[in-house]
């Protein structure tokens, strides 16, 4: 069994747990059936997915989710949003009871008892969903005896805009959820790992969600499809996923198509009949096709991790492996392509990246049958290039603190520099009290024109005329 709740915090945190819904959905229709988010087979898909805003606009384009929260603000901006401020949204989510609004959905909702984890979702530089996250973590994981998941997406590096209120948010998200919140562990979704050039933002943010989305897939249907022919001696379970996932952890997939084999007349023909090994032979090089196939997912399974697990020198130099504590390997294709050999050669590739790591490898023939995937998961990843990128955001986040609060004094002494300045102005001036005139009736008979015809109103008892 493995099934994951799914928390989405903010615009960002609402479109990527609409992609694990649109992932689930694909594993419903091509498995059978096979649910891989909370919830019984006879609940809705979505039962296990909720999640929260305070800017009602964001909901338009994640109406496939029924449990859709907006969290009363105060003030006039109800439904408006955080605009940006981490700390207004941190502030909004306690003040409005977190605890109500999470057990609320979770009474109603019997879904949520059949997650073997959760998974909570929010934008680390945004208003809302960065300053949700620490809290609602912080509350689930009092409530539920199952892991509570931080998934917190980094935004690009932008040297021009490094002192924008984006870094600031983004080092207080990551100090509330690392070191406040509790989570079991900290998946990061590295932006700028997956924007491409030339398409359109919409575009780059359907790729970053999908990114993680998709991978999840087959680890988690593995552990609930029990079809006999997706059965394998070495078939997943969901203790592999929860043992696996520590700390730091990073998620990751690589796909090579499995290229259909020649007619048998022609493969026969082929072999050369003088040779009695040739059969041999060809045992030989299948075997190793589908080692060379494994081996190409393999390494687009690391490319493709959400952040960049690998090791950083000294000298800042990025090396071809890694130090963690724990690696998950799910290899997804038909059952004649996870031979022994086969297996044998992931694991020697595994031990070579991640050489002080307990590996994990399984296999599940239930996935696409034309495409040969890897999964990677690593758990408690050591020093590394994900490691420097956080601390990047982090000590980046303090300068800009520091500076803001430095000009916020700044203007603050300044205003009141001015106010004093002013103050000793006015006891130094004395204006001068000119006297008032005395009213006199208008003359209209100055005024030019045609005057016949015009009525004149007066009132006779104030002017005494």
């Amino acid at each position: 069994m493995a099934k994951s709740g799914v928390f989405g915090n903010g615009e960002c945190g609402g479109k990527i747990a609409l992609a694990m819904l649109n992932a689930a959905k694909d594993v419903k229709k091509t498995r059978r059936g096979v649910r891989i988010l909370a919830g019984q087979m006879g609940d809705p898909i979505d039962a296990g997915v909720i999640v929260m805003n305070l800017a009602r606009p964001d909901f338009r384009t994640i109406k496939e989710i029924r449990h859709r929260v907006l969290v009363p603000s105060r003030g006039s901006s109800h439904g408006g949003g955080a605009g940006k401020q981490h700390s207004y949204a941190a502030e909004t989510i306690l003040d409005t009871g977190v605890k109500q609004i999470v057990l609320k959905y979770l009474r109603e909702n019997n879904s949520w008892q059949h997650a073997d984890f959760h998974f909570v979702i929010a934008s680390a530089d945004g208003g809302t969903g960065s300053g949700f996250l620490g809290p609602v973590i912080a509350y689930l994981k009092g409530l539920v005896s199952v892991p509570v998941y931080a998934v917190l997406v980094l935004p690009v590096i932008d040297p021009e805009a490094e002192d924008g209120l984006g870094v600031e948010n983004t080092a207080k998200c990551l100090h509330a959820v690392i070191n406040e919140s509790g989570a079991d562990a900290v998946f990061f979704i590295d932006n700028q790992r997956f924007v491409e050039f030339g398409q359109s933002v919409e575009q780059n943010y359907e790729i970053i969600n999908r990114a993680w989305a998709d991978p999840w897939k087959n680890p988690l249907a593995a552990a609930e499809d029990r079809e006999e022919g997706h059965l394998t001696p070495q078939i997943a379970d969901v203790r592999d996923l929860t043992q696996t996932i520590l700390g730091l952890s990073t998620i990751g997939m690589g796909r090579v198509p499995i290229l259909k084999k020649p007619p048998f007349m022609a493969r026969l023909f082929s072999r050369n009949r003088d040779d009695d090994n040739g059969r041999v032979q060809e045992l030989g090089r299948e075997e190793s096709e589908q080692s060379n196939r494994a081996l190409d997912a393999l390494s687009g399974a690391f490319r493709n991790c959400t952040i960049d697990p690998c090791f950083v020198n000294e000298e800042g130099e990025l090396q071809p492996f890694c130090l963690a504590e724990r690696v998950f390997c799910l290899l997804a294709a038909p059952s004649n392509e996870t031979s022994p050999a086969v297996l044998g050669a992931v694991r020697r590739e595994l031990e070579l990246r991640v050489p002080q790591a307990d590996v994990i490898i399984r296999t599940y023939a239930g996935g696409y049958p034309d495409l040969f995937e890897v999964v990677v998961i690593i758990g408690n990843i050591g020093e590394s290039a994900a490691n420097r990128k956080i601390e990047h955001f982090i000590e980046r986040g303090k300068k800009v603190q520091l500076i803001r609060e430095s000009r916020t004094a700044h203007i603050a002494d300044g205003i009141a520099e001015t106010k004093s300045s002013m103050k000793d102005l006015k006891d130094r001036t004395q204006i001068p009290q000119l006297p008032r005139p005395s009213p006199r009736p208008a003359d209209i008979s100055r005024i030019g024109g045609d005057h016949e015809g015009l009525t004149i109103l007066r009132d006779e008892g104030k002017n005494g005329d």
